[in-house]
Formats: structure tokens, C-alpha cells, sequence
């Protein structure tokens, strides 16, 4: 990891310890958190096109694809889930694979969907929440992106 990753992976991770504590105590991904991501990845954008790189516009755009992508899957997975998933959720996810890329990210929602599960899966048997009740995605898509940090999951 050069230089310029590791700034980023530290800017992903601080804007996902973030929304993940605001999704905990208020159930919402603020658009002002999401929006100050989207606003600092434009300046790494423009920090790349200054330095005139010609794998930048290559990178950046292969990233925003695949954001794009995801961002789309999620929308989909959102509206048929009757929105179990939310969109703060989904913009979270496309921020964070526009900084990480696409793989790492879907990477990090997987171990977060499934860590989710087992949680919803161990407090309904404790007969803590009901079936109706939602759980806040975010943290869990946090605790993924740290296990994709330190290398546990796959790449």
C-alpha cells in the first residue's frame, strides 16, 4: 500500500467508524458525512489530474464505475427488500468503493451482511427483537472494511 492508499484507507476508515456510531445511536447516515466523503474524494481526484498521472483518469474512473455498480445492486437489493436496507446504506457503499474500489468494498459489505445476520439470527433466538425489528447495517459494513484492513477476508 503506497502513500496515497493508505490516506485513503484511513479517510474510509474514519468516515465508516463515524457513520457507523450515528447509524448506532440515531438509526440515520447523515447526507452532511456522506456528503464531506464525496467532497474529499474530489480532492484526491483533482490531487491526481494536477500531478497529471495517466493511470489517474484510468483509476478514478474504473472506481467510479464501479461505485456506480454497486450503487445500483444495493438500489435493487433496497427497493426488494422493501427497504430493510437503507439508502444512506447504499451511498455509504458507493463513497466507500469510490476511495477502496469496487471488489474491496462488496469485500467488506459481504462480511457485513453476514455479520449481521448472525447477530439478528443470535438476538432473535435470545428473543431480543422480533422479525419487524431492523438492525443498523453500517457498523457491521465498518467491522467488514477492518477485517478487509487487516487482511482477514479476501481481496
Amino acid at each position: 500500500m503506497n502513500g496515497l492508499q493508505a490516506v485513503k484507507a484511513g479517510v474510509v476508515f474514519f468516515l465508516l467508524a463515524v457513520t457507523a456510531w450515528t447509524d448506532l445511536c440515531k438509526r440515520r447516515i447523515p447526507n452532511r458525512i456522506l456528503g464531506a466523503g464525496l467532497l474529499l474524494w474530489a480532492v484526491f481526484f483533482l490531487w491526481n489530474c494536477i500531478k497529471l498521472e495517466e493511470r489517474a483518469f484510468v483509476s478514478m474512473g474504473r472506481e467510479l464505475a464501479g461505485s456506480l455498480l454497486l450503487v445500483f445492486g444495493l438500489c435493487c437489493l433496497a427497493v426488494l427488500s422493501r427497504y430493510a436496507i437503507g439508502f444512506g446504506d447504499v451511498k455509504l457503499l458507493g463513497i466507500t468503493a469510490l476511495y477502496v474500489g469496487a471488489g474491496p468494498a462488496f469485500c467488506s459489505l459481504c462480511c457485513g451482511l453476514l455479520m449481521a445476520g448472525g447477530m439478528a439470527g443470535f438476538l432473535l433466538a435470545a428473543g431480543r427483537i422480533s422479525r419487524k425489528d431492523r438492525l443498523p447495517l453500517a457498523p457491521f459494513f465498518f467491522l467488514g472494511y477492518v477485517l478487509q484492513l487487516l487482511g482477514i477476508t479476501g481481496r
